[in-house]
């Protein structure tokens, strides 16, 4: 749930200005990427879709959110996707990610013996215990260190980040969505007034009272616990309280962390304005760019978010955030199986003819989406290649030279013609 929105809560000036990066293209992002600028792509923990595999390909860093409903925006962390099937490996798919447990009708030797995939020298099966490490170490075993879990990211920064959640829960309280007790129950905000919030669980009706004081102690405590799920053996039978944010905080603690004064690393800080690039997948685009009725509310909350935190700590953070939104959805064309990568090629060249209105041979299109349908990720018959694929060399990633030079806008219009193409939809051609 977001907070409610009203005109009155919005800032006079920009402070968090999200502008759409769709007209940059990759070899730029590597460039800003040379400069030490920041760039970013944000995940979860699951099955990572063809779009994110090449984003992690290209070496740029991503960071997986680990604390969301497991059903979450497509990356089904009960599931393994394989071979364009789903693998059911968790006994209740409603958990959130951490909490999974490896069901009893899971194979797991099985498993572990097809996909021998080491990490650190280790084979993976030795370094999983539950289920959100599969997906992680999975990741690792391919991407290295461009892959790190949020908690693992956030608690580098723990300077900052204890400050700011500190300061948001005692002036925006209604951006602490959920608490998750030691039992797993979730509780959703219900009110606050200036020194505690009060939870409730709607199913049973029952209460929980948090002192705004403990909200930051609280939050360190609980991403401490979410790393070492992730990256520890041990199986843990006592959780502590936890809480679990609303999603427009999570972007303004990795906007900042990336940017302010001493941090850890590459040094950003600059006090008037520093710009970030943030790869994003269709849902983030819809509600931050495309879906103007959700963008507007939710660009006012993070401008009146980032002000707040600038405005604290003014001589920490810049007094201005540029956040280029970067589109990925057309990237999803360039994970193939290995004995199709040259239709590629092909498709490429005569989609981009098409669009760029000059004589295509509409019939070399059309002869190679038919050879290969699966190129196309209709997720109503079978799910898209994942990390898994590319572990056991069922699919690989294959981006033309040339594809990195033209912009996200650009290579989004040839993977929406060429979906349409395969769909049987009538495009007008010339003649």
């Amino acid at each position: 749930m977001r907070p409610s929105y009203t005109k009155n809560t919005m800032s006079v000036k920009t402070f968090f200005n999200i502008i759409d990066g769709s007209n940059l293209s990759l070899e730029k992002l590597h460039n800003i990427k040379k400069r030490k600028e920041s760039i970013l792509r944000s995940a979860h923990v699951g099955n990572f879709n063809p779009q994110t595999l090449v984003i992690a390909n290209e070496k740029f860093p991503v960071i997986l959110h680990e604390h969301l409903g497991s059903e979450s925006r497509g990356y089904r962390p009960a599931f393994v996707f394989y071979n364009r099937k789903e693998l059911q490996i968790a006994q209740d798919s409603n958990q959130l990610t951490c909490y999974l447990k490896f069901g009893t009708f899971f194979k797991k030797k099985q498993f572990f013996d097809d996909f021998r995939v080491l990490v650190g020298g280790k084979r993976l099966g030795e370094l999983v215990k539950k289920p959100a490490q599969l997906h992680y170490f999975s990741l690792k075993s391919l991407f290295g260190t461009s892959i790190q879990s949020l908690s693992e990211y956030l608690l580098r920064h723990t300077d900052i980040i204890g400050d700011l959640i500190e300061l948001f829960a005692k002036y925006k309280p209604r951006y602490f969505d959920r608490v998750i007790t030691e039992k797993g129950e979730i509780f959703f905000f219900n009110n606050n007034n200036s020194v505690k919030i009060q939870y409730i669980n709607p199913f049973t009706n029952k209460k929980i009272i948090l002192q705004t004081k403990d909200i930051s102690k609280i939050f360190l405590n609980y991403i401490q616990f979410i790393y070492d799920v992730i990256s520890s053996k041990e199986e843990y039978t006592r959780t502590p309280l936890g809480l679990i944010l609303n999603p427009l905080i999570y972007i303004i603690l990795t906007s900042i962390t990336e940017v302010y004064k001493n941090r850890p690393g590459i040094q950003r800080f600059d006090k008037k304005c520093v710009s970030i690039y943030h790869f994003s997948g269709s849902y983030m685009m819809k509600y931050l760019i495309s879906d103007q009725s959700q963008a507007l509310d939710n660009r006012i909350h993070l401008n009146d978010l980032y002000h707040l935190a600038a405005k604290n700590f003014s001589d920490k953070i810049p007094a201005k955030i540029n956040f280029y939104l970067v589109p990925t959805e057309g990237l999803q064309l360039f994970v193939v199986p290995p004995a199709k990568k040259s239709l590629i090629e092909n498709q490429c060249r005569q989609s981009w003819m098409i669009i760029r209105k000059k004589k295509p041979r509409i019939t070399n299109v059309m002869d190679a989406i038919n050879i290969s349908p699966e190129l196309f990720n209709f997720k109503e018959k079978y799910p898209p290649f994942s990390q898994y694929d590319l572990i056991m060399e069922k699919a690989e990633i294959h981006l033309p030279k040339s594809i990195k030079k033209k912009s996200m806008v650009e290579i989004e219009k040839m993977y929406t013609l060429l979906r349409d193409l395969s769909k049987g939809y009538n495009i007008k051609r010339n003649k």
